[in-house]
């Protein structure tokens, strides 16, 4: 100010400016003496809008001035940006000084670095009409930060101040956040990393950054993939809650295997992940997590998602499952669920059997038992229940859909014990069942290495087996000329005597016939299945003579119904016929006495009689063995 030379005395302490200074101790003493033009700041004041009241105004202008004609200096620049926008708030007046510093501070900003962000974060700027460009630059810079570790410092600051409205204006805070998004979305493990570092420093600058990040499936498993394999943080907890706060449970469970044995982890991650068609989040917190480790966490938990990851490791790892027993239900759900995604894996406990008996004999008990894994060994060569201490109260119990397999394979596992000469115990009915109808007995029983006895073994253990598919097979078997052993022979005649089965009898003495002789121990086992003359023709059992009396009055009625008169056949054999009792009687009472009176001394003989009956009936082999029989007609 211009002050009276009288009062100078009291600006002694104050920079005074003069005239005939030499040289002035400031750009605007310089003005004031003359020595600066002051055009140019006037112009600039114009632009504004402003007027020059003030040695301050002038102040402050000639400072912005001299930043507006400077290098590019991003400092000066931001602090050219900040005089403007305090000497002139109105958007209209100087836009285009405005708009020109806007840009050459936007320009800047590309190559700036995080520590310069941070002083912007109060930039209000009312006075620019155009920031935007600003704000987009600012977004770009930090979507393209390298986020290296010697930045950790500065960018744990910039994202902790972006979601603090005490610490930061919105347009600078809005930007970091959108820059990050951007970043983020690419396919780049940069920013990831640093979040993991910074959660072992600044539990803040973690929950931050998480919370700015999009809430993007990708994006959730670029950060999970990057977690280290070990987190050193005193408290995970705090890392956890960001996370569960988003539903990330993949990055969650990553966490939780990073700071917590594959037990615990999954423990923890099961009291928030309870969708059961969600298994990432289970699988993130098993990473680390050995395959017999899984399948600990899997019979500790019980819960589904880790059953089926169990199953998808043992298909790569099966001896994950060698020492399985089966004795509770998860482990036969993990048995099951790996059964369905190899079918080779029936076989993957050491004891696969042993295993199986336990499963059934558990069903047997009345315990519950897993049903697709029952379901699940049906298609497996672990249905033949044939060896199952159980068997016989399994039938009733097993899945209707699958019994039928079990059946099938047992039938199967059965005839294949039988045919190499093993124990051959009868089946219960079902399974008979299931044998008759195998196309493997067929197979088995004309096999000709399968020895005849354990042949005959195998029919006699089935009672269903039919007369006449044992007829078939007796001929197929005979037609080979294969001779019978004595013992084999016995085997044979035991069965069609216990089976009553008469017309397989009827075949063995027709084919004895044939010269057989081999079948004669077989026949003699079943001769009360043949009609008397069959058994005395072929001398099977020799008869008495009472009996071969008794079958010659028998046939004798059958020939001659009226007695033994008919057709004058006792007096054409010589005898008279007033000596046969009376007509009042039927014929078998006369035939009966006629015989009777003949095997005491009366005549005709009994050759003599039947050498008539002969005559009468040429074509009957019975009359012509009677004939031949010296307890009939005597000896000459």
């Amino acid at each position: 100010m211009l002050s009276p030379e009288q009062l100078q005395a009291r600006w002694t302490k104050h920079c005074i400016v003069k005239p005939d200074d030499q040289t002035a101790d400031s750009e605007s003493a310089g003005i004031l003496c003359g020595q600066r033009d002051v055009q140019p700041i006037l112009t600039l004041a114009e632009d504004l809008g402003l007027e020059v009241r003030t040695l301050r105004e002038l102040s402050r202008l000639e400072r912005l001035h001299t930043l507006l004609t400077g290098g590019e200096s991003f400092d000066d620049l931001l602090a050219a940006i900040r005089l403007a926008d305090g000497l002139s708030n109105q958007p209209t007046l100087g836009a285009s000084i405005k708009d020109k510093l806007i840009g050459r501070f936007a320009a800047l900003i590309l190559g700036a670095g995080c520590k310069q962000l941070l002083p912007m974060r109060n930039l209000a700027l009312p006075g620019f009409a155009n920031t935007r460009s600003l704000w987009s630059a600012v977004e770009l810079l930090v979507s393209n930060l390298g986020f290296v570790p010697a930045d950790d410092s500065d960018l744990m600051e910039m994202v902790a101040t972006s979601i603090d409205e005490d610490r930061a204006l919105p347009p600078w805070r809005a930007a970091v956040a959108a820059g990050l998004s951007t970043a983020a979305r690419r396919d780049k493990p940069a920013i990831f990393q640093a979040i993991w570092r910074w959660a072992e420093h600044s539990q803040a600058a973690f929950a931050a950054a998480v919370g700015t990040l999009p809430a993007d499936a990708a994006v959730e498993q670029r950060l999970a993939r990057e977690v280290p394999g070990k987190l050193r943080v005193s408290t995970p907890a705090a890392l956890l809650s960001p996370l569960i706060k988003k539903r990330w449970l993949t990055a969650h469970g990553a966490v939780l295997a990073s700071t917590l044995p594959p037990l615990d982890a999954t423990g923890q991650q099961l009291k928030v992940d309870k969708d059961p068609d969600h298994s990432a989040g289970l699988r993130s917190a098993l990473r680390y997590a050995s395959p017999p480790q899984t399948l600990e966490c899997a019979l500790a938990h019980k819960d589904l998602r880790l059953v089926e990851l169990c199953a998808d490791l043992a298909a790569a790892h099966p001896h994950i499952l060698s020492n399985i027993r089966c004795d509770n239900i998860t482990e036969q759900k993990v048995w099951a669920a790996a059964i369905g995604k190899k079918s080779s894996l029936w076989s993957a406990p050491s004891n696969a059997i042993g295993v199986r008996d336990t499963v059934v004999a558990q069903l047997a008990d009345g315990q519950p038992v897993d049903t697709r894994l029952l379901e699940a060994l049906a298609q497996t060569p672990l249905a033949d229940l044939s060896a199952t201490p159980e068997r016989a109260r399994l039938w009733s119990l097993l899945p209707t859909p699958q019994r039928d397999h079990y059946l099938q394979a047992t039938a199967t596992g059965w005839l294949a014990v039988a045919a190499k000469g093993g124990v051959v115990t009868p089946p219960e009915t079902p399974l008979e069942r299931a044998i008759m109808a195998s196309s493997s007995l067929q197979a088995v029983l004309e096999r000709p290495s399968v020895m005849v006895d354990t042949r005959l073994a195998i029919v006699s253990a089935l009672p269903s087996f039919l007369e006449e598919a044992f007829i078939t097979w007796l001929n197929n078997l005979l037609r080979d000329g294969h001779i019978l052993s004595h013992t084999d022979s016995e085997q044979l005649g035991t069965i069609v005597a216990s089976r009553r089965w008469k017309r397989a009898a009827k075949y063995l003495s027709d084919r004895l016939a044939d010269h057989r002789p081999d079948l004669m121990p077989s026949l003699r086992l079943c001769a009360d299945l043949l009609n008397f003359y069959t058994r005395w023709m072929l001398e099977i059992s020799k008869p008495s003579a009472a009996e071969k009396w008794n079958a010659f009055e028998k046939e004798a009625r059958e020939l001659y119904p009226s007695g033994p008169d008919s057709d004058e056949l006792w007096s054409r054999a010589g005898g008279k016929n007033s000596d046969l009792s009376g007509r009042s009687q039927n014929g078998a009472t006369r035939w009966h006495t006629a015989l009777n009176s003949i095997r005491y001394g009366a005549r005709p003989t009994t050759r003599e009689l039947l050498t008539v009956m002969c005559q009468d009936f040429p074509l009957n082999e019975k009359l012509r063995l009677y004939a031949s029989d010296t307890d009939i007609v005597g000896w000459r």
